[in-house]
């Protein structure tokens, strides 16, 4: 199979919890702002992602298994391809932190939107940590190939 697929599997997953975020939020869309801010901040935490973390892929220029994100990296600014800092760490923390905290308040109203929204997450998160980064050849990142550094002796 490609392994682009589970690039593309795990960005449609992400994007289904988002849909379903959204949905928490929509017996407030007469305050249609709250969705509207939220697509927002899924677009800049989108970039931020990109500049954070993978601006600095070695798989940045065109083959990035993430395929959207890895296409957003190549029109921001290439960075050194260097072992990653705690501010990277930290950008790459918030931008993903902010898309999970921000429908929080809706998500807690409703038990069935919150566990739907967490297991879809989930399942992006597990099929990019099982599939996508397996395929990644960065190894200055802490999720590629990790299941070849657990199996390495002391």
């Amino acid at each position: 199979m490609n392994y682009k697929y589970h690039g593309l599997m795990s960005m449609l997953l992400f994007s289904i919890a988002v849909v379903i975020a959204m949905a928490a939020m929509w017996p407030d869309a007469n305050r249609w702002w709250w969705i509207a801010g939220y697509a927002l901040v899924n677009i800049v935490s989108s970039v931020g992602v990109a500049y954070s973390y993978c601006a600095k892929c070695a798989c940045r220029p065109g083959n990035c298994s993430h395929i959207v994100i890895g296409m957003m990296a190549d029109y921001l600014p290439a960075r050194p391809q260097v072992p990653y800092t705690l501010g990277d760490y930290l950008g790459m923390a918030f931008s993903v932190g902010i898309v999970f905290l921000y429908p929080l308040y809706w998500l807690l109203r409703d038990p069935r939107f919150l566990i739907a929204f967490l297991a879809v997450g989930a399942l992006a998160g597990l099929e990019i940590i099982l599939a996508v980064c397996t395929h990644c050849v960065n190894h200055r990142c802490l999720a590629c190939r990790w299941q070849e550094r657990l199996l390495k002796k002391p």
